[in-house]
Parts: C-alpha cells; structure tokens; sequence
C-alpha cells in the first residue's frame, strides 16, 4: 500500500510545473526515506514480539470481584468452580443488533441498579442496554459492563451463549465458541452475577497459545477484560 501510495505521489507531482527548491526538494528526500526506514523496522521486530508474547490470563481459573467500601471492586482469586448447568441458549449471532440478548436480572453495578442485562456473543455484558459494536473502538468507556474476555466469537459454528436466572444470580456461560477471524481458537469462559453486586469470572478452556495479529480488527484477538 505505501509503494503505490508513493507512486501515485510520485507520478502527481512529476507533472507539476517545476517550482520545488533544491532545499525543499531535500527535506522531502530526507523525510520520505525516515518514514521508510521506520516503517520497515517496525515491519521487521514486530512479529518477534508478538511470538514472545505471554498475555497474563490464566486458564483454569476463577475470579471474583466484590464491591468496596471505595465505589470500586476488590479482585482476587477464588477456587476454580464452573458451573456445568448452563440453562437456556441464546439466539445471539456474530451480526449487528442480534449480538445482544437482552435478559431479566436485578443487579447492582456501581452504585446503580440494573433490572436488564445485555448478553452478547463478543464476551462482554452491557448493562441495562444492548450493545452498539462500533462503540467498542469508538468512544469506548461511556456505558456500563463486566467484560469476562473480549473477543469475536462465532455461535453459528458451534457451542453458544448460555443464560440460567435464578433469583440471586445470573449464570451466562460462552460455551466452545469459536472466534470469529480464527475458527480454531476456541474459547470457553462464564460469569456468574451475584444479587449483592459481586461476580464471578472462570476461564476454562482457552486457546493454547493466545495468537495475536497487529494487522488485523482489535476484537479478531482477545482483546480485553475487567
């Protein structure tokens, strides 16, 4: 793309009338193969690091964030439980506004209460209101969620998103889904709401290794949690 970018630059400013200077026409020499010259490290060291790369996200593992005294959340780490009653499927998909799945639960989050809770196929619980994708990448941080694991998944392919009410807490389970941009990571994870605003996250069964590619959509990869 940056060598046809260059040519049509190239070919345009060939057919300008000739009013560039020896000093303009070196500044731009000079700046032109600096881009260059950085543009092709960062080509050349990037796939090192992402070879080396060692996400802290543990497999096999439970965590449980408890509300505090400060507005915020404790995290700690608690014995592995998975909870094998999944409960209902859900008919959300990896498209538009039928990602989301809106189910009935009561449960504080920051000081307020939400009474519906937005079930989605990219890992990520939205409260009180569905979930507007591009906002992920656009403006992200303006709406309220519990994200387990942030990452595209494809319920079509198999597996699928699970939901079980109960009266004090909600189970949603993302059952041997695969991503979305690479059907062979296939990711196994649930949270479980609390009545008293506490939840639990519990990983089990993700991809070995977690592969992450620089060139393509953030949420190709896992992408976040918290």
């Amino acid at each position: 793309i940056l060598i046809t970018l260059w040519l049509l630059a190239s070919a345009y400013l060939n057919y300008l009338p000739e009013n560039t200077s020896f000093q303009g026409k070196l500044s731009g020499i000079t700046l032109t193969s600096l881009l260059a010259v950085l543009g092709l490290v960062g080509w050349a060291v990037t796939p090192v690091h992402i070879a080396a790369y060692d996400p802290a996200i543990s497999d096999h593992q439970t965590l449980r964030y408890t509300p505090n005294s400060q507005g915020g959340y404790d995290v700690a780490e608690i014995p592995f439980r998975f909870e094998t009653d999944l409960g209902d499927k859900l008919p959300v998909t990896s498209r538009g506004d039928s990602r989301n799945q809106l189910v009935n639960f009561n449960f504080p989050f920051y000081g307020q209460t939400y009474h519906q809770i937005s079930v989605t196929s990219v890992g990520l619980l939205s409260m009180g209101q569905k979930l507007y994708h591009p906002n992920l990448q656009n403006d992200y941080g303006h709406f309220p969620a519990i994200i387990p694991l942030l990452v595209d998944l494809e319920p079509a392919a198999g597996g699928g998103v699970f939901a079980r009410i109960e009266a004090d807490r909600l189970v949603v389970t993302w059952d041997r889904l695969p991503a979305l941009y690479r059907p062979d990571a296939i990711f196994t994870f649930q949270s479980v709401l609390y009545g008293d605003g506490s939840f639990d996250v519990t990983y089990n069964g993700l991809p070995d290794p977690l592969v992450f590619d620089p060139d393509t959509t953030p949420s190709a990869a896992p992408w976040l949690r918290g």
